[in-house]
């Protein structure tokens, strides 16, 4: 389905972009070169006194926007009106950006082509990946091709947290390699660590590294780097084909983890909160009752502040957690990032299959003036998720045995009542999709509805399985009526009458570009 035709089916007409907007209005997004992802503000200019912190996040990108994406667009218009929209976003003119496509706001019907449409979607998402592109090839340099990397290269911080199979730690380069083994500074501020260590837990896998690499590829998809030096070297070739089959298929996004290196290592001693955390995840050597292997995969990350399910909560004097939403702009922007992470790795032949809150990173930076930016999302944890170098994202599913994913609660009705036969498959084209809309529940409401959270007596308000679209709780008054239907089409329980990620996230940006 084309942009232009999902926009009739979700409005029954155009006129929603013409919709007049009060001075201040701010809407858009942009990508910074460190990263962030901002809003760009149509109104007046200046950052004024007392404004919100997303407010003020939008006005950061205004020059910006301005200097480095408006200079990038290759759509056939002409170099007066790219000048004269230039100056219209520097000095705070709200007149119209969708000048660019033709859309008529007298009328409140699109003029143009439906890949003129498109086409403006395509250049603001090849913009800000261009951006993102030269910062993420400066990152990859903190590691040379040929230099050895293990767990001695690195000074390991405080413990941050644990999952189901995995603990991470704050950590830094050494700065000194000639001391052998990884240096433990539990004690300092987790500030001046600029990367986090994700440990793998490894109860079942020989201490190989072949067979480490092999089972745990999954976990490698988004990795710039994969350590392939073994003592083996009869397995060299083998270890080197299983990393290059899963890692490059899914280049560097914005909104997906930024993931330096993966290795496979001893487990060190004297890892922080090691013994008190996770005991059981330890080898015999470390702890006489643990049940780790002596060796694991230990995968090297940019360190973000908190996931989206800590973003969203707030821990009151009982020590209970309530919720805290955000604005609702913010939360939009959120969203539209959760759309473009699933929309790259489908695109690429990646189906997650494990969404959900805590797996949703943010950045929280300020900018150069120290002014709180809108976070930056991303997605983590590929360790359930389906690879298909086809891309179709159908997986064969003959007998029950096959493992179809994460978390049963946030699967597509689609997969969750996918029956095995024969020639029976499931289909994760749109999956991902699914899961999307489900967490915007979070975003909005504070509440996923599918999920089972506490206090709400012990069972989640619908079922994946076999829940109506007619019993979808309502959201707020506040949340644009777009991006309400939006959400309820991403819900819907066929995968055909379901938009996918990309189209959903082209009209979130079309919502948030529009004047």
């Amino acid at each position: 389905m084309s942009v232009r035709r999902a926009l009739i089916k979700l409005w029954s007409t155009a006129k929603i972009f013409a919709r007049p907007r009060a001075q201040g209005y701010h809407t858009g997004t942009v990508a910074l070169p460190k990263h962030q992802i901002v809003a760009k503000a149509f109104g007046e200019g200046d950052v004024r006194a007392g404004v919100s912190r997303v407010q003020q996040g939008f006005d950061t990108a205004r020059r910006i926007f301005a200097s480095t994406l408006l200079s990038r667009v290759t759509t056939n218009v002409s170099a007066e009106l790219r000048n004269r929209t230039t100056r219209q976003l520097l000095f705070g003119n709200s007149t119209p950006f969708f000048a660019f496509v033709g859309l008529s706001l007298a009328t409140g019907s699109i003029i143009t082509k439906e890949d003129e449409l498109e086409g403006l979607c395509l250049e603001i998402r090849s913009s800000i990946e261009r951006l993102h592109k030269a910062t993420a090839e400066a990152e990859s340099d903190l590691f040379t091709p040929n230099e050895t990397i293990g767990i001695h290269n690195f000074t390991f911080g405080p413990y941050i947290g644990k999952g189901a199979n995995a603990a991470i730690y704050c950590a830094k380069k050494k700065e000194n390699n000639d001391v052998a083994g990884p240096d433990i500074q539990s004690h300092m501020p987790r500030g001046i660590f600029p990367f986090a260590i994700k440990m793998m837990f490894n109860y079942g896998v020989q201490s190989n590294a072949f067979l480490i690499m092999n089972k745990m590829a999954n976990e490698t998809l988004p990795a710039r780097m994969v350590c392939t030096q073994i003592e083996n070297e009869e397995e060299q070739p083998a270890i080197e084909s299983i990393i290059n089959e899963a890692s490059v298929n899914l280049p560097p996004h914005p909104n997906i983890v930024s993931m330096h290196s993966a290795l496979a290592d001893y487990v060190p001693e004297g890892l922080p909160e090691a013994l008190s955390e996770i005991p059981e995840a330890l080898p015999v050597r470390l702890y006489s009752e643990g049940f780790g292997r002596n060796m694991t995969m230990f995968i090297v990350m940019k360190r973000y502040d908190t996931n989206l399910k800590a973003y969203l909560t707030e821990r009151v004097a009982d020590g209970s957690n309530v919720v805290k939403l955000p604005e609702v702009r913010e939360s939009v922007l959120l969203f539209a990032q959760l759309l473009e992470g699933i929309a790259h790795i489908n695109r690429h032949g990646v189906a997650h299959r494990d969404l959900k809150s805590d797996n949703l990173l943010l950045d929280l930076s300020s900018d150069a003036d120290g002014r709180p930016e809108v976070p930056r999302l991303v997605l983590t944890d590929f360790g359930c998720s389906f690879h298909d170098s086809g891309g179709s994202l159908l997986l064969p599913f003959r007998t029950r045995h096959t493992d179809r994913g994460g978390n049963p609660a946030l699967m597509a009705p689609e997969v969750i009542n996918a029956t095995p036969g024969p020639f029976a498959v499931i289909d994760y084209s749109k999956s991902d999709a699914w899961a999307a809309g489900a967490i915007a529940y979070e975003l909005f409401t504070g509440r996923n509805p599918f999920i089972n959270e506490p206090g709400s007596g012990g069972r989640a308000l619908l079922n994946s399985r076999t829940y109506s679209e007619k019993d979808l709780p309502p959201l707020p008054s506040d949340v644009p009526d777009v991006v309400t239907r939006l959400l309820f089409a991403l819900l819907s329980r066929s995968p055909n009458k379901r938009p996918s990620a990309e189209l959903a996230a082209d009209i979130l940006q079309l919502h948030l570009w529009a004047p």
